[in-house]
């Protein structure tokens, strides 16, 4: 009959317990991080602490031995229980084990003080540890897969083995009862097979519990790659995988930004085919690097190629991931193409004038900076030249801001083929440009000849009759010739004597001195000396007022009387541009003033005749045209009158606003009275 020693048997008990603890927790840390491994560790763990001191027995005090000994095995169970309702995915329920546990523990302090009986402890630890076994073999038996059923019921059936004998133990405990009260002594075939199915349900549960968890690990694994690659595929973002150089992977999004109709016209392409070649060299290195380092490479911005051979921008971010058991890189991209085609797009307009597409004056301070820098270490000058346009509020003002910025896009073609490619040509606003010529000579005489023989091929250019096609309100087209010329004020700068501001300054001064003079001209700043011989003198007659058929009315007197007008404002321009003497100036002054007060009184009686309504405002105009007349005679007297400004009251306040403006509303109602001979 098989007997052994109890106290051995309880130290190989302990030893299996211990070790399938240890087993547990190395798998659960290095292999599978999961609960289940955890609680069963633990249970094993106070199983193996509860038979050390069951074997101990006649050495520790009864309480330890006994009562603390059993509770231990017990609350291992439990923990074993917990451990297959964590892996099953059950809720917890009513903690009926704690509570089975503590009454055990009760019951053992009776049967072991009160009323000393080994056959009742017996039945009561057998009776308990049954009824875990069959709650763990009926947790693990539950339907939840079919990948681990052979691992379950190889699990569940040790559990309801045990189960079973402990149940032929209790019975045999109550019929047979062991001969000796002291458990040590109890020994028996009985007593002995119970640490033996412990022990052999240890050695099943340290072969079943790591395959189970880890197959249900690789379930969780071939589930998760199914979901992520679902996930991939329907992502919006363009995601592919290279291998060797070649694409081996590309989702839909994909297909999408390469211009792709299926996934072969993809797969198996070398990568390299589809970056532009100035980006070809990053590619290869991030790839290499991000295989080398195992790590992701940083967001980058590249250039790729559609099939079509169109070029995109790119946002990348790579990472070296195992496709199909090999090192490989997956690419995630984002389309940015039509992000930067707007920032550029923002940036013209930040930089940009938007009408001519000129550098304005930001993009102009800029380049202000950089070119006096560069004249610095160069040593050579650099000219500016600030432009005025003379005659363009009056087309403005007739014709409409649509027709005046025909002829704005028209000046900036012009000046910029009159220019390098390095120089630059900018628009201020409204109708003012600057031009700045770089790297002139280092001499400055030399210098200016260069600048003055170019700004004045721009005088020139400027100055040719401009051809404007513009629509009527019937949709009819008709080309309007208008004749304009501009002011060129020009400095030269080495980056040493002066800041920006001041060269600005400097060109614009010498810009409102050649209005002065009579426009159309070029006139340079005192810093920068006129080569000698030059041929930029102020030219006579450039600044005419010229009479257009549309400013007849039909009347004899009123035209012949606007003509006269126009006569004596020429010939008193001429006179102020090529400086003639006071008393020549006055006497045309005095004999203009005439003229007008005697065509605006003229007027007024021709108004008495008609029946024009706005007669009273026309006559207030008169006056005031009058006044203002007067005060620019006495500025002109006293000296503070500049040229320019007279030429600009007699071209835009008495020809363009009144004669080509106000006087024609009134023409319509000439019709009806006599013509004067």
């Amino acid at each position: 009959m098989l007997d052994l020693d109890i106290r051995t048997l309880s130290f190989l008990t302990m030893l299996s317990s211990l070790l399938l603890a240890l087993g547990l927790q190395i798998v659960h840390r290095v292999i599978a991080r999961n609960p289940s491994l955890r609680l069963w560790a633990m249970g094993a763990t106070a199983t193996g602490i509860g038979f050390v001191l069951l074997a101990l027995r006649s050495y520790i005090p009864d309480f330890l031995s006994i009562v603390i000994a059993n509770t231990l095995i017990v609350v291992g169970a439990a923990w074993q229980y917990l451990g297959n309702r964590e892996f099953q995915g059950r809720k917890s329920e009513f903690p009926w084990y704690w509570w089975l546990a503590a009454g055990t523990a009760a019951l053992f302090m009776v049967f072991t003080y009160l009323t000393p009986n080994l056959t009742a402890r017996i039945v009561v630890i057998s009776a308990v540890i049954a009824s875990f076994r069959f709650a763990s073999a009926f947790v693990l038996l539950r339907p939840v897969g079919i990948q681990d059923r052979a691992i379950r019921w190889f699990i569940a059936g040790a559990y309801l083995t045990t189960a079973i004998f402990m149940i032929v133990r209790s019975g045999a405990s109550i019929f047979v009862g062991p001969t000796n009260q002291n458990f040590m002594a109890a020994a028996g075939a009985i007593q002995t097979f119970s640490f033996v199915f412990e022990i052999g349900l240890n050695m099943v549960l340290g072969i079943g519990l790591p395959l189970l968890v880890l197959g249900r690990t690789h379930e969780l694994l071939i589930a998760g790659e199914e979901r992520y690659r679902t996930l991939i595929e329907w992502s919006p973002v363009p995601i592919a995988v290279h291998d060797g150089g070649k694409l081996v992977y590309a989702n839909s999004a994909t297909l999408s930004l390469f211009g792709a109709s299926t996934t072969q016209d993809l797969i198996g392409k070398r990568v390299l085919d589809l970056v532009h070649p100035d980006f070809r060299k990053l590619v290869t290195e991030r790839a290499k690097a991000g295989i080398d380092e195992g790590l992701a490479n940083p967001i980058a911005e590249e250039k790729f190629l559609k099939l079509d051979g169109s070029v995109i921008d790119v946002e990348v971010k790579t990472i070296p991931i195992q496709y199909e058991g090999r090192p490989a890189v997956q690419v995630a991209m984002n389309d940015v193409t039509e992000r930067k085609r707007m920032e550029d797009q923002i940036r013209l307009m930040a930089f940009h004038d938007p009408l001519t597409n000129l550098p304005n004056r930001r993009l102009f301070d800029d380049r202000l900076g950089l070119a006096m820098a560069a004249c610095k270490r160069s040593g050579c000058f650099d000219a500016l030249l600030f432009l005025d346009l003379d005659n363009f509020k009056p087309l403005n003002d007739t014709h409409g801001h649509e027709v005046g910025d025909l002829l704005l896009v028209e000046v900036a073609r012009r000046l910029t083929s009159c220019v390098r490619q390095t120089d630059t040509v900018a628009r201020f606003g409204g109708d003012e440009f600057v031009v700045m010529i770089s790297e002139l000579k280092s001499d400055r005489t030399g210098s200016t000849a260069e600048a003055g023989i170019i700004a004045e091929k721009i005088r020139m250019a400027l100055s040719e009759p401009y051809l404007l096609t513009i629509k009527r309100n019937g949709g009819e087209q008709i080309t309007l010739e208008h004749h304009c010329t501009a002011s060129i004020g020009l400095t030269l700068f080495n980056g040493h004597e002066v800041s920006q501001e001041e060269v600005l300054k400097s060109a614009d001064l010498a810009m409102y001195q050649a209005k002065d003079n009579g426009r159309n001209l070029i006139s340079f700043s005192p810093e920068t000396t006129q080569p000698t011989g030059s041929t930029l003198k102020h030219p006579q007659n450039l600044i005419q007022l010229v009479w257009h058929a549309s400013y007849e009315s039909g009347d004899t007197l009123i035209d012949e009387q606007h003509r006269s007008l126009f006569r004596a404002c020429n010939e008193l321009l001429n006179a102020l541009i090529a400086g003639s003497s006071p008393t020549e100036v006055d006497e045309l002054i005095e004999a203009l003033m005439k003229d007008v007060g005697q065509h605006f009184s003229d007027e007024e009686s021709i108004f008495l005749e008609t029946d024009y309504p706005d007669s009273k405002d026309h006559i207030v105009d008169h006056r005031q045209l009058v006044d203002r007349a007067s005060a620019l005679i006495d500025r002109y007297h006293a000296g503070t009158l500049a040229t320019g400004e007279f030429i600009e009251f007699l071209a835009n306040d008495i020809v363009a606003q009144h004669i080509a403006g106000k006087d024609r509303d009134f023409f319509s109602y000439l019709k009806g009275r006599k013509k004067q001979a």
